[in-house]
């Protein structure tokens, strides 16, 4: 049986080494695996997040996946769902793209970076915006949960 809780520490430990060498992993649209879009959540892009995750556990994608699900640190809609497809941007100039993502908690990302990156500050919310368009998509995603807030979206 699966201890969900040391396989959580592997994570948690292994974002925050990789982050001490590569900070480029994190917040910086275009090229990292996951940007803040509110206070709350990170959008990460699925599924090079997991896999990613995975190497640097040695462990396999669905293990890490599933982890992160049981533990509530990936967010699944009422339908169970957790892919979402959104149009992004971030900068006004670009047009938007459309990616596969997920909901991670920011919590768990910057204690993370806190403990094991021995980050003094949590990271700000980044550049990355989803698409007004997509705002209902969201918020239906997030039925009986904290909804992502306005800061996340752009026009």
């Amino acid at each position: 049986m699966l201890d969900y809780s040391d396989i959580l520490s592997e994570i948690e430990k292994r974002i925050g080494t990789k982050y001490k060498t590569d900070p480029d992993i994190l917040n910086l649209p275009g090229s990292s695996l996951a940007c803040k879009i509110d206070p709350f959540y990170y959008l990460a892009l699925y599924p090079i997040f997991i896999i990613n995750l995975a190497k640097w556990c040695k462990m396999k994608p669905e293990i890490i996946k599933d982890t992160l699900i049981r533990t509530g640190n990936l967010l699944k809609s009422n339908q169970d769902e957790y892919v979402l497809s959104l149009s992004v941007k971030w900068t006004q100039e670009m047009q938007p793209i459309k990616i596969n993502s997920i909901f991670v908690l920011a919590d768990f990302i910057d204690s993370s970076l806190k403990i094991y990156a021995r980050k003094r500050e949590i990271l700000s919310v980044s550049e990355l915006k989803i698409m007004e368009q997509d705002k209902k998509k969201v918020e239906d995603f997030f039925t009986e949960k904290t909804s992502v807030t306005d800061v996340a979206y752009t026009n």
